[in-house]
Formats: structure tokens, C-alpha cells, sequence
């Protein structure tokens, strides 16, 4: 059985060379400079969604929306989360053959409880094969040992950050780049590891797990066992 796992995580990633400053601050100077750095709120960034399992990879994908001055990143909510669900996941998983297979997983975030959102997942997956938030089974908070993501995907993409980037057009090949080099093999061997960690869980009463990981290895599994999608931000390295 094909598991579509998704998860909604952002991670704020500074990379500007400017002193962050969450409280008053004082610097000694023999003489007051009168001088003032106007800086942006918020560093450039883009969102990436993409998804994949052990067989193939849905993505990468990014929340854009288009201005006179060409694509702009744009705040995730329900509106575009649908329109991604509807014109990529999905298509993605009929072409396939996997969408009746697939248990699609997602948390509690505003985008992921939108009406339009709750209802074409219900069209396509059905009550009973959605974990998350305002359906019947629920999404289990703070289940990071089970995540592939958090154990294994985000390390692997901070290699985008192996230099200067001049721009968010380069930002962009990088991670498609990063993703797009992981191997079928790699892809496997995270799976299988996802699925022995959903092992290690049940044997253990639901405790935490992460002492038993290098005392045993995972067994074989069914290709396409497990799948998950995400969206995450990147922001780029200053020059």
C-alpha cells in the first residue's frame, strides 16, 4: 500500500550578514554616529513543495504568483494549496495508477483545512484514507521520529547552500538540482528506514525510538510503501 504522507513545516533560515537584534542593544562609541541601517522585514525566499516514494518524485514545485516583474513567492494559503493538490499531486498520482492505493497524511496548518481543500481530498482519497486535521483520524502532533523529511530530506537539501547565490532563479536550480540528482536507490533505502521507524513505534508503546535505530536494521518493503509530500522554505546565501 502506497502511503501519501504530508506535512506542512517552515523553518526560518537567516543567511543576511547584519547583526539580529531581538531586544534593545547597546554599543559603546566614543562618539554617537547618528546612523541608521534601513533593512528589509524579511529576507528573499522561495517555497518549494515536492513529493516522492520509493518508485518515482512528484516536484519540485513553487508558490508563485506572477507580477509585472515576473514570479514573485507567494504566502501558502488554502487557494493555492488546492490549486497544487488539484494540478500537480493529483494528475501526478492518476497518471500512475496509485491514487486508490495512496493514504494521503497531512497536519493541522490554515491551508490544509480550507473547505475547497477538505473536499477535493475527500473526492479523491476519501474519509478513510486521510489523516489529518477535521477528519476522522487525526494527525499525530510532534511525530518527527517518523518523518522522512526531518530525519533525512532537509539535511540532505541544505547542500544548496554549498555557495554564493546570487538570486532566487539560482536558488531555484539548486534545489531542482539537489532533487533531481537523488537516486532511486536513495529514495528506497529512506523509505524502507521511514517504515522501519513506523515499526520501531508500535513495538515500543509509542516511546521514543531514536536509541534503537543503530541496533537494528529495516527489512524490505513494497515500493511506493510509503510516500510524502512537503512544502519549505529556502532563503539565499548573501555573495
Amino acid at each position: 500500500m502506497a502511503m501519501e504522507h504530508f506535512e506542512d513545516r517552515r523553518s526560518p533560515i537567516f543567511l543576511s550578514k547584519v547583526l539580529s537584534i531581538h531586544k534593545n542593544c547597546r554599543i559603546r562609541a566614543r562618539e554617537n554616529p547618528f546612523q541608521m541601517q534601513p533593512l528589509p522585514l524579511h529576507s528573499q525566499k522561495v517555497t518549494v513543495w515536492c513529493g516522492f516514494t520509493a518508485a518515482f518524485i512528484v516536484g519540485p514545485f513553487f508558490f508563485e504568483e506572477i507580477d509585472p516583474s515576473g514570479p514573485v513567492t507567494c504566502t501558502v494559503n488554502g487557494t493555492h494549496y488546492e490549486s497544487l493538490l488539484r494540478n500537480q499531486l493529483i494528475p501526478a498520482l492518476q497518471q500512475r495508477g496509485c491514487v486508490d492505493s495512496t493514504i494521503f497524511m497531512q497536519d493541522g496548518a490554515p491551508p490544509h483545512i480550507a473547505t475547497s481543500v477538505k473536499q477535493l481530498l475527500n473526492m479523491h482519497f476519501g474519509n478513510d484514507r486521510i489523516i489529518g486535521r477535521h477528519f476522522p483520524t487525526a494527525w499525530p502532533p510532534r511525530s518527527t521520529d517518523l518523518n522522512s523529511y526531518d530525519f533525512w530530506l532537509w539535511g540532505y537539501l541544505k547542500g544548496v547552500y554549498g555557495g554564493p547565490i546570487a538570486n532566487l532563479a539560482e536558488l531555484k536550480n539548486r534545489i531542482m538540482q539537489h532533487i533531481h540528482n537523488i537516486t532511486t536507490e536513495t529514495f528506497r533505502s529512506v523509505v524502507e528506514h521511514a517504515a522501519f521507524r513506523f515499526q520501531l513505534i508500535g513495538q515500543n508503546g509509542a516511546q521514543h525510538i531514536e536509541h534503537f535505530l543503530s541496533k537494528s536494521k529495516p527489512t524490505s518493503f513494497n515500493d511506493g510503501f510509503i510516500n510524502f509530500c512537503f512544502f519549505y522554505g529556502f532563503w539565499p546565501r548573501d555573495n
